[in-house]
């Protein structure tokens, strides 16, 4: 199996934040229309958790390059 594997879950949860941004944005952008009811505040919390998740996520494979990193020192 490719080692990039263990990565996944890190490398998605940065996918799902990623779409998050891009979803808020876009309801954000379109809301200029008459009618248009976009609530800013749930808009901002969206916009709050996927900048908390995608920093965790980045955390993790930072962690996981360090621990890799080790054991290659380790090794050689």
């Amino acid at each position: 199996m490719h080692r990039m594997i263990e990565f996944n879950p890190s490398i998605r949860g940065l996918d799902m934040a990623t779409e998050t941004v891009n979803r808020v944005a876009t309801q954000v952008a379109g809301s200029g229309f008459p009618g248009d009811q976009v609530d800013l505040s749930d808009q901002m919390v969206s916009l709050m958790s996927a900048k908390n998740d995608f920093e965790a996520n980045v955390k993790a494979i930072q962690t996981e390059d360090q621990v890799n990193q080790s054991l290659l020192d380790i090794t050689i």
